[in-house]
Formats: structure tokens, C-alpha cells, sequence
């Protein structure tokens, strides 16, 4: 059970992140997503980073297996936050869900 989200079902995977969305979308782990919130990763997933990058890679994975798809980074500087990423993420994942529904 996730903390403050009572009756949302949740699973863990011991895999990378991209294997992990691959086998939710395709049914492994019970009904497909409808949206994919990848993340938060600690640091910049910015230009040649991206391609190194586990969180986007896990939202292209999601992508590619036609669901919608959200990539969460926060920047490494001092003072950067997770509950800000946290709260764009659920905001991002919200307004997907809403938007196919």
C-alpha cells in the first residue's frame, strides 16, 4: 500500500525500470496502466543525459507500448526539491488520466 493513497494498488518490481513498464503494459502484473509516471530521478535529464537516463527511459518503454507517458527529473543543485517533482508528477498524471478518459 502506498502511504496516503489507501485502496490505489501498487506493485514492486526488482528490474530495471523500462523491463518493469514493459511487463505492467503488456499485463504481467495485472490490467494494463493507462498512464505511466516515471520517476522521480535525482538529476537533469537534460540533452546527451536523456540517453543514459532510466526515467525516460521507462516513458518511452510506456510510449512504445502505446500508453500515455510521463518522465519526473528534479535538477541536482542544492535546494531542489522531490516533494516539488512529486507534486508535478501527481499533477502530470492526474491531467493524463483525465484527458483519455
Amino acid at each position: 500500500m502506498l502511504p496516503g493513497l489507501a485502496g490505489v494498488p501498487a506493485q514492486r518490481v526488482s528490474a530495471p525500470p523500462a523491463f518493469a513498464v514493459l511487463a505492467a503494459c503488456f499485463g504481467a502484473l495485472g490490467p494494463p496502466p493507462d498512464v505511466v509516471v516515471a520517476g522521480i530521478n535525482d538529476g537533469h535529464n537534460t540533452g546527451r543525459s536523456v540517453l543514459h537516463s532510466s526515467t525516460v527511459g521507462a516513458a518511452l518503454t510506456a510510449s512504445t507500448a502505446g500508453r500515455s507517458a510521463l518522465a519526473v527529473s528534479r535538477g541536482d543543485r542544492p535546494g531542489a526539491r522531490f516533494a516539488t517533482a512529486a507534486a508535478v508528477g501527481t499533477a502530470g498524471c492526474c491531467s493524463a488520466a483525465a484527458s483519455t478518459a
